[in-house]
């Protein structure tokens, strides 16, 4: 009953269409910006700097997405933080981020690059961490230049991790 309830709804097709989307781009942009974030983590040879901004960078994970939610909101509610700004630059009236189709995208996106990035930053930095030196060693002594060591070395040792991190965001990312 539920379900013919569920699929004879007129919106159905838009609704899960969406759903598919914003999965679909958070999947997206969260490896790049994490595959990347921990690409930069690996390059920094402090330790103490290392530790500092994996402790940043991890800290939004624990946050709940209650929490996440209000912060989200007060920052970008019509009279929030973004609006005030804006309208002290001259613009007429505030936006209404969170009715908007496009800006919500980009704000539910955002937020979750913000929350998971630095986690999954963390689990790429120590898959980078196991890769053997001699491998990159080699490849400098061969005269390879930084990128195609990373699509020819790093990525590809990286890939059962993205898999992993790809399923798992994907079946956290069908639960909006």
């Amino acid at each position: 009953r539920y379900f013919e309830k569920l699929f004879g709804m007129a919106d159905f097709y838009q609704i899960l269409g969406n759903t598919l989307e914003i999965a679909l781009l958070k999947i997206v942009t969260l490896l790049f910006f994490s595959l990347l974030l921990a690409l930069l983590l690996n390059e920094l040879k402090n330790r103490y700097l290392r530790s500092a901004a994996q402790s940043l960078m991890i800290f939004p994970h624990f946050l709940s997405w209650i929490i996440l939610g209000g912060l989200v909101k007060s920052v970008f509610a019509k009279y929030g933080i973004v609006n005030q700004f804006l309208l002290s630059l001259g613009m007429s009236e505030p936006i209404y981020f969170m009715g908007n189709d496009i800006w919500f995208r980009v704000i539910l996106v955002v937020s979750n690059l913000w929350q998971e990035a630095g986690f999954s930053a963390i689990l790429f930095s120590a898959a980078i961490s196991g890769v053997d030196v001699s491998l990159y060693e080699a490849a400098k002594i061969d005269g390879a230049r930084p990128f195609q060591i990373f699509r020819k070395i790093t990525f590809p040792l990286l890939m059962p991790s993205v898999t992993i991190l790809t399923f798992l965001n994907l079946t956290g990312g069908l639960k909006l």
